[in-house]
């Protein structure tokens, strides 16, 4: 009985066993897509567009840089701006140009015969109130050991407004945590802190009400700058979707694997943003 038991477990365990084949799988090479990205903003600056095609899966090298495109973008007061391909591999207006608040801006793209277009309104939005901060002396479950930078803002009544922030610090932007995104549809709990009044902080932290500061860490003598995009929910949505395809971690938690969506008709990937800026600064002393 005892010899029976034995050979029943080896052939068990060997049953368990299995010789490793290598499979091979033929990715199919679509045919590839037009990839146009731009954002134009109510700084003065130029206006750039970066067309470039996709690669099928088994290239490896730099995206195909398009420099033959015919590329224009206008607005409903009836102005309208050429831009020119430059050896940087943009397409740049001549002159500097700002986004007005309250127009409709809309990019058309000529290849090939096919032409892609997109239309974004340039928001309106109110300057930054007040950037302050406040020391974090010690480390915390939370928060590290540093001062952090919060900012105090008002909201326009009655809109659904979208916000991106880029943090700098000493004129170097930080892009540790990626894009810094809000809604205005819990203001209480956003990087806006309207529930805060500038000329009570102290007062108010005192109490225990603490504004919900930007994550980056600084330290004395840090000079720093916040630029507050008002933007589109339709760009909104577009900077979650790539940011949670560029956090995938093969896991079967991730978001499923596909193209953002974008604003560009004919077939076109990436995006036409148009947004408004504004800046506040501090020194941290």
């Amino acid at each position: 009985m005892k010899i029976i038991k034995i050979t029943t477990l080896i052939a068990a365990v060997l049953g368990l066993c299995s010789c490793e084949q290598l499979a091979t799988i033929d990715i199919p090479n679509l045919s590839s897509s037009i990839v146009i990205e731009s954002q134009i903003t109510t700084k003065l600056e130029p206006w750039k567009v970066k067309i470039s095609s996709t690669q099928s899966f088994n290239e490896h090298h730099e995206a195909e840089t398009i420099s033959s495109a015919n590329v224009v973008i206008h607005n409903n007061l009836g102005d309208s701006v050429t831009l020119f391909y430059h050896e940087s591999g943009y397409y740049m207006s001549e002159t500097n140009r700002a986004a007005i608040p309250g127009s409709i801006y809309t990019l058309d793209v000529t290849y090939n015969g096919q032409v892609y277009s997109a239309t974004e309104l340039c928001r309106h939005q109110i300057p930054i109130d007040t950037l302050a901060y406040y020391q974090i002396e010690s480390d915390n479950p939370f928060r590290k050991a540093g001062y952090y930078v919060f900012e105090i803002a008002s909201e326009s009544e009655n809109t659904n407004d979208f916000y991106m922030w880029k943090v700098y610090r000493n004129d170097t932007f930080l892009d540790e945590f990626a894009y810094l995104t809000d809604d205005d549809v819990i203001m209480d709990q956003g990087f806006l802190n309207t529930w805060m009044k500038g000329e009570d902080i102290i007062e108010q932290m005192q109490m225990g009400r603490i504004p919900n500061a930007f994550p980056n860490t600084f330290q004395k003598g840090d000079h720093v700058r916040i630029e507050q995009f008002c933007i589109n929910k339709s760009y909104y949505q577009f900077i979650n979707e790539f940011t949670a395809q560029m956090n995938r971690g093969g896991t079967p938690f991730d978001a499923p694997a596909a193209n953002p969506q974008t604003n560009l008709s004919g077939g076109a990937l990436g995006y036409f943003s148009v947004v408004n800026v504004v800046t506040a600064e501090t020194h941290i002393n």
